[in-house]
C-alpha cells in the first residue's frame, strides 16, 4: 500500500501502479477537500483505495464516504466522540486506527463494527517518522485477542520493519517516504513485499512473553502435566523452569516421541525426566534478529522454536520460528 502526498499525483499513480503496489492509501486530517484525491486516483487506476480518516466529527464525513466510497476506511480512535457508532457501507471495509500509546482494550467495544485494525507506529498523518518497536508486542497481543481481524500498520515501514511484520502475518503495511525517496522504487518494493533483509531489531522486540507460553515448574511437574501442556497450547513444546524462573529444559513433540519409543509397552513408568531435553538451544534476548536467523541456519537440527533467556539463563520468552520463516521465505 502506498501513501500519497498529493505532489505530481497523476504521474505517481501511474508509476506506482505499474511497479505493482496493491493499494493507494489516502490520509484525511479533518479536511473534506482532501478526499477529492480519491476521484483523481480512480480516473487513472482501478487499484483499491484505503482511507485513513482523522477527525473529531466523523458524522460530518459520512456523506463524503458515501460519495467517494473508498474500499477501506479506518477511523482514528483518539478523536472520536463518545457514543459514536461507526457506519456500515456496502462494499466498504471499516477499521479502527489506534496510536501506539492507546491500550488494546480500547478496541474491544468497536470490534463488532470493524473488519480490521490500523496500528499507527508513528504520529498519525505525518510522513517520515521512525517505527516504534513497541508495536511488535502490541500487534502480537492484538492477534491473540482478535484473531479474525485483519491488521494494517502505518508509520516508519521500511524493508527491515516489513520483514518482521510479514513474519507476524500482518496483512498490509502503509509505506510513504521509504518509496517516495527511493531512486529505484521497483527494487525497494520487492524488498518490502518479498525479500528477506538484514534486521537490527532485537529478539526481545519480537519474542512472545512467558505469560502466553506453556511453562511448567520442574519441582512440581509430572509427565501428565507436560503432555497436557503440549496438548493445550498446541505449539509443539513446553518450557520447564525452576522456582527462580531459570530455564531448566524444554519438552518438545520430538522429545515425547523419543520417550514413548524408549518406554514402548511401559508408558505408566514415564517420568518428567524422560520427556525433557535439559540442554536446549537458546537465544539471548539482546541478540538481533539477524543473529537469530544465523543461529537457525547454523544448527544441524530443524528448529521451529527457541527459548529466549537473559545472561543468567532466566526465561524471558520464546520465538516461534514458523512465524519468522514465513517472513523469510
Amino acid at each position: 500500500m502506498y501513501a500519497l502526498a498529493g505532489t505530481n499525483l497523476e504521474e505517481d499513480v501511474r508509476h506506482l501502479a505499474s511497479i505493482g503496489i496493491d493499494y493507494f492509501h489516502v490520509d484525511c486530517l479533518d479536511n473534506p477537500q482532501s478526499l477529492e484525491v480519491i476521484e483523481r486516483i480512480r480516473a487513472i487506476s482501478r487499484l483499491p483505495i484505503d482511507l485513513h480518516l482523522i477527525t473529531p466529527r466523523p458524522a460530518f464525513f459520512e456523506p463524503y464516504l458515501l460519495k467517494y466510497r473508498p474500499d477501506f476506511v479506518a477511523f482514528q480512535y483518539e478523536p472520536l466522540p463518545k457514543g459514536y457508532t461507526l457506519p456500515a457501507f456496502d462494499g466498504v471495509q471499516v477499521g479502527l486506527a489506534m496510536e501506539t500509546d492507546t491500550p488494546l482494550d480500547a478496541f474491544t467495544p468497536w470490534a463488532p463494527m470493524v473488519q480490521f485494525a490500523l496500528f499507527m507506529a508513528t504520529t498519525p498523518g505525518r510522513s517520515g517518522g521512525q517505527f516504534d518497536p513497541a508495536n511488535f508486542k502490541k500487534i502480537r497481543a492484538f492477534q491473540r485477542l482478535f484473531p479474525s481481524k485483519r491488521v494494517t500498520v502505518d508509520g516508519g515501514v521500511n524493508a527491515e520493519v516489513s520483514f518482521v511484520l510479514r513474519s507476524y502475518g500482518v496483512n498490509t503495511a502503509v509505506v510513504g517516504s521509504y518509496l517516495a525517496q527511493a531512486d529505484k522504487r521497483w527494487a525497494h518494493l520487492q524488498l518490502l513485499k518479498y525479500q528477506p533483509t538484514e534486521s537490527h531489531f532485537l529478539v526481545s522486540d519480537i519474542m512472545v512473553l512467558p505469560e502466553f507460553l506453556p511453562v511448567v515448574d520442574i519441582a512440581s511437574c509430572s509427565a501428565r502435566q507436560l503432555l497436557q501442556s503440549n496438548q493445550d497450547f498446541r505449539l509443539g513444546y513446553t518450557l520447564v523452569t525452576n522456582d527462580q524462573g531459570k530455564l531448566v529444559g524444554i519438552s518438545t513433540n520430538a522429545d515425547i516421541r523419543l520417550a514413548l519409543l524408549r518406554k514402548l509397552g511401559n508408558y505408566s513408568q514415564l517420568s518428567p525426566e524422560d520427556l525433557i531435553n535439559f540442554k536446549p538451544l537458546t537465544i539471548r534476548q539482546r541478540a538481533t534478529v539477524k543473529e537469530l536467523l544465523s543461529t537457525i541456519a547454523n544448527s544441524p537440527n530443524y528448529i521451529s522454536y527457541l527459548p529466549v533467556v537473559d545472561d543468567d539463563n532466566t526465561l524471558m520468552g520464546a520465538v516461534n520460528l514458523h512465524f519468522m520463516l514465513k517472513g523469510e521465505l
